[in-house]
């Protein structure tokens, strides 16, 4: 629905049962749409009983209203002239009047017939205003330009003063003749929904919040609802009584909750938030409940795992990893947990001992340390405390364990396996630094370890010697100073008592000291430039090579020259290789070709520019090209003969003359035979 269809619906509401009302044009016309057939409408220009907008299929011109658009009569309406109509009007019988306006300010006055630069006559609406018991204004909030319509004082001319009753615009209604001082009151709600709850509740399981507003412009001594059915509480929980005092815009929350001590149905009320001051100021919400019949009452608890077995146990064992149980409240009553035990378990605590239906806890399970070769079992208890105290089983876990003798295993793990310093230059000051190393004793029985050693490399004391299963200690490695250039990779033992084969391969690399690659720039050249020299038609190529461009492998420190520019007449650069060009003279001469070459030096990444330069040059010489003149043929009729151009290119066009005459014989061979074939 449009904004200007809605407005109009909204304005209808303001029609009382038997009134007579008067629509202006616009979206006031609409109003009929929206009314019980006991409303009568009246137009100036002379009928009481217009109907409902007439639709495409049942237009009739002989029926319009003051704003000229069609209409459908209702049964018993009655026409006559404009001067009736207006008597009608003058005369205090029409119950209301609903205009569209340009302005309305706040005192009720009204402007709908004139604008700067604009007028569409008063027309009747004057007569409207103050003839109407009721004047209600239908138009929307602002103009097209998005300017306010409703202001403090009108700004175009009036129509009448101080007789709007009633706003009603797309986005809220004003009762534009309310005192200032007019008490409203509003809740954020209207419906409190409460979720079902069982037959014999001790007490609410839902409380619900309503807000109350003092959305008028005095205060208000709230008057709070009393019910049979729900109680209204503050928001502390305590009894919500009548009296408190709402000062304008001040909101009040107010929990709502159903009585202790509903029998089984459905349950609903209204509650009505009311001033004290004025009994027609009301704010209300509706609380609805269901009590449903109690289920019988169910005490049942599910376990998962029910079962825990631990068969894979060696004497000596570590405690292994504990297994959780889930116990789940599968019946429909609140259990109390009891915190089970074992005897050859470790139970873990419960994770909750109060369990609502549906609700789960947790337990841990494991073995307990130090059981002798043998099979041990427990039926840990899940009970409960029932509402007279006593504990009951609601269920078992089995728990099962089997520990059996075990095999010594001597068994030892180093990390890093190997150990690479990687590379320094011969004659380093100091050596890379130690790294540490862990031996771990994965075995079961007790190893004792001794000193490592190496030949080349420097090994530090054991932080410890005797090993338990499952302990560690370290001891680090470096490589030892002055070791001259070269790689060297050693397996360092660490040796035991029980033999048990333990090594860390070891890698360390002295580079011989490279010493840099300068390029010296007397090997830049210039290549590809003849010496027996060119001419007016030639193209010359040429290459500039930079000494040490060769250089695939550069070191820190390395030099190479790159070639820049190149100029013989007009200076031109190169962005990256190949550093070749090629140009050409069409003036004879002796010329000089040069090249900048750039100097780089690497700096153990990439190369960069030093800011130096050198420069090579080399001479050539430039001679006239031989060229053709053609002689002309004289022209017919007296035609000017003009000279041959001088083109330069000295290419034999006899064979292209010849292909040419061949080509006209056969166009002429052609046109012939298709002239015969005619």
């Amino acid at each position: 629905m449009d904004n200007r269809r809605f407005i109009a619906r909204r304005a209808a509401q303001y029609f009382n049962e038997g009134d007579t009302v008067n629509l202006g044009i616009g979206i006031p016309s609409a109003c009929s749409d929206y009314v019980d057939p006991t409303i009568a409408f009246q137009t100036e220009n002379g009928m009481i009983g217009v109907g409902p907008v007439a639709k495409k299929l049942a237009i009739c011109d002989t029926y319009q209203n003051a704003g000229g658009i069609n209409f459908v009569p209702v049964m018993g309406a009655s026409a006559f002239d404009t001067a009736y109509s207006f008597a009608v009007i003058r005369s205090g019988r029409m119950a209301a009047t609903v205009l569209g306006a340009l302005q309305v300010a706040e005192n009720g006055d009204i402007a709908n017939w004139a604008s700067p630069g604009r007028a569409f006559g008063m027309g009747g609406a004057m007569d409207l205003c103050n003839g109407a018991r009721k004047v209600i204004v239908a138009m929307e909030l602002t103009t097209k330009k998005g300017e306010p319509k409703i202001l403090k004082k009108c700004t175009y001319p009036l129509t009448a003063q101080g007789c709007v009753n009633h706003i009603v615009t797309e986005h809220f209604e004003i009762d534009a003749d309310a005192c200032l001082e007019a008490q409203s009151l509003d809740v954020n709600t209207g419906n409190l929904n409460f979720s079902d709850i069982e037959e014999n509740y001790t007490q609410a399981n839902e409380k619900l919040s309503v807000t109350v507003t003092n959305t008028g412009d005095s205060t208000v001594t709230l008057k709070v609802p009393k019910s049979d059915y729900f109680d209204v509480m503050n928001e502390d929980g305590s009894e919500a009584v009548s009296g408190a005092e709402l000062v304008k815009g001040e909101s009040l929350m107010f929990m709502v909750q159903p009585k202790i001590g509903l029998t089984k149905g459905d349950y609903s009320d209204t509650l009505v938030f009311g001033s004290e001051e004025d009994a027609e100021v009301v704010a209300q919400v509706t609380a609805e409940v269901s009590v449903k019949e109690a289920e019988e009452q169910i005490t049942e608890i599910t376990a998962t795992p029910e079962v825990v077995n631990y068969d894979d146990l060696k004497e000596g064992y570590d405690t292994p990893d504990a297994t959780t149980v889930t116990l789940t409240n599968t019946g429909n009553t609140v259990v109390s947990l009891v915190q089970p035990y074992g005897e050859y378990f470790n139970v873990g605590e419960l994770s909750a001992s109060e369990l609502e239906p549906g609700a789960t806890a947790t337990f841990t399970v494991a073995p307990v340390a130090g059981l002798e070769t043998g099979n041990y079992m427990d039926s840990i208890q899940i009970m409960h405390t029932d509402t007279e105290g006593q504990e009951k089983v609601l269920t078992t876990v089995n728990a099962s364990v089997t520990v059996s003798q075990v095999e010594k295993i001597y068994k030892l793990s180093v990390n890093p396996g190997e150990l690479d310093f990687g590379k320094v230059k011969a004659g380093y000051d100091e050596a890379p630094e130690a790294q540490k190393v862990t031996v771990t004793n994965e075995g079961n029985t007790n190893v004792t370890l001794k000193a490592p050693s190496g030949k080349n490399f420097k090994t530090g004391k054991l932080s410890a010697e005797e090993l338990a299963p499952g302990e560690s200690c370290t001891f680090k490695i470096r490589p030892k100073e002055g070791l001259k250039a070269g790689s060297y990779t050693e397996s360092i033992v660490i040796d035991n008592e029980q033999q048990i084969k333990a090594t860390v391969k070891v890698s360390f690399t002295v580079k011989a000291v490279r010493k840099a690659k300068i390029a010296d720039p007397a090997d830049n050249k210039i290549t590809g430039i003849s010496s027996d020299g060119y001419t007016t038609q030639s193209k010359i190529t040429f290459t500039a090579v930079g000494a040490g461009m060769d250089n695939e492998s550069p070191g820190k420190g390395d030099v190479r020259y790159v070639p820049y520019n190149w100029k013989v007449i007009n200076t031109n650069s190169w962005s990256s290789a190949p550093y070749t060009a090629a140009f050409g003279i069409t003036k004879a001469g002796t010329y000089t070709l040069t090249v900048v070459f750039d100097r780089q030096k690497y700096n153990g990444s990439e190369w960069e520019n030093t800011g130096e330069q050198d420069t090579k040059q080399v001479n050539f010489s430039i001679t006239q090209a031989q060229t053709v003149t053609a002689t002309p043929t004289p022209q017919p009729n007296g035609a000017t003969a003009k000279s041959a151009v001088k083109t330069g290119d000295t290419t034999n066009i006899a064979p292209f003359v010849i292909i040419l005459v061949i080509a006209a014989g056969c166009i002429a061979g052609v046109v012939v035979y298709k002239k015969k074939k005619k």
